[in-house]
């Protein structure tokens, strides 16, 4: 992977630009691709939350058995002469993951599981602290149990947020999201003819009701990498 990231661009953000190196490490989170790290035995999927993200999860009771749909910023590169260059860097919003809810652990209060002790959320600096939790994937989804309970998807059209020829925070969502209620939003964000999404928000929880539900399920069912 560093060899891939270090042919198209040799510095990150990190507050500041700052050199990539082979010993740069990342906030491994949301952790939902079983052969990304050495596991072991028990792991799940999983993902931390902390601070003010996280109290608006608690404020708008995301529970057991609701689902997380994991989205990012994605360019286009082209492969050529052994080189890797981005071909737009403009990019989309897509969505590329999920994981239904099985348990919420509070590290400050709760015992954590051998299997999750490498988890960021779950290390000092973090594990003392009350607005910090960690999400754990179901085994398998409840509305499908041949699927896990979490995973990444396979790319396809379908999974774009961002409306084709538009910047990235411009995105096509199905007429159904109109009627509900989304954080970080409100009715003035739909325009003529594009969802004009928060430049600021970690999650955005979206109001549950059956054609939300059955549009998140089906974009699992089609999608997840089996």
């Amino acid at each position: 992977m560093y060899s891939l990231m270090i042919q198209l661009n040799k510095k990150i953000n990190d507050g500041n630009k700052i050199p990539l190196t082979i010993n740069t490490t990342c906030h491994f989170d949301p952790d939902i691709a079983y052969y990304s790290y050495n596991r072991k035995d028990g792991w799940r999927g999983c993902f931390g939350q902390a601070g003010s993200a996280q109290r608006v999860l608690e404020n708008n009771f995301v529970k057991e058995g609701d689902l997380f749909l994991f989205f990012g910023w994605f360019s286009e590169c082209d492969y050529n002469n052994n080189k890797l260059s981005f071909k737009n860097r403009n990019g989309k919003h897509v969505l590329y993951g999920y994981l239904q809810i099985d348990k919420i652990i509070y590290p400050y209060k709760d015992e954590i599981p051998k299997w999750l002790e490498y988890h960021p959320h779950a290390k000092r600096g973090k594990k003392s602290h009350p607005k910090n939790c960690i999400y754990i994937a179901k085994k398998n989804c409840t509305f499908d149990n041949t699927l896990p309970g979490y995973g990444i998807f396979k790319y396809s059209p379908v999974l774009n947020l961002t409306k084709d020829g538009m910047t990235r925070s411009k995105w096509e969502l199905p007429d159904i999201f109109k009627e509900v209620s989304i954080t970080y939003h409100n009715k003035k964000s739909w325009k003529d003819n594009y969802f004009q999404s928060a430049c600021r928000g970690q999650e955005f929880v979206i109001e549950e009701n059956d054609l939300i539900e059955n549009w998140a399920i089906n974009i699992i069912k089609e999608n997840a990498r089996r």
